[in-house]
């Protein structure tokens, strides 16, 4: 019999020891075990918890979403020649000038700057 790793992590790390194993097994059939962050081989315990079937198909379909609008906006940004080092870390926008501040980590273009410094100096 093949059990998947993570389902047996899950079994382990997700439920009470006190449980009845046939109990434990019963309801984890009913469900899918999510890799929190999504990295299928990432099986640390605190990475993985038991969902509802349906429940983890819409987890899914938002990252599979999520991860196309991020993959447009790269291709647009290719496109229109604007390198790494020209996006805000804030908006993820591609910006002509890119601030730093004690305020926030990373650079930001101009007016996420002024929204996100907290009142601390900008540099641009």
């Amino acid at each position: 019999m093949y059990v998947a790793h993570h389902r047996l992590l899950a079994v382990v790390e997700c439920y009470s020891l006190d449980e009845p194993i046939e109990s434990v097994l019963e309801d984890l059939a009913e469900k899918d075990v999510h890799h929190r962050n999504c990295v299928k081989w990432d099986n640390r315990p605190e990475n993985i918890e038991p969902v509802e079937h349906a429940r983890h198909a819409s987890i899914t379909q938002e990252q599979v979403r999520a991860w196309a609008e991020d993959e447009k906006r790269e291709q647009r940004r290719r496109e229109d020649g604007v390198s790494e080092e020209a996006v805000c870390d804030g908006c993820h926008e591609p910006a002509e000038l890119l601030a730093t501040s004690p305020g926030f980590a990373g650079e930001r273009c101009l007016e996420c700057a002024k929204q996100e410094s907290d009142g601390e100096p900008i540099e641009v």
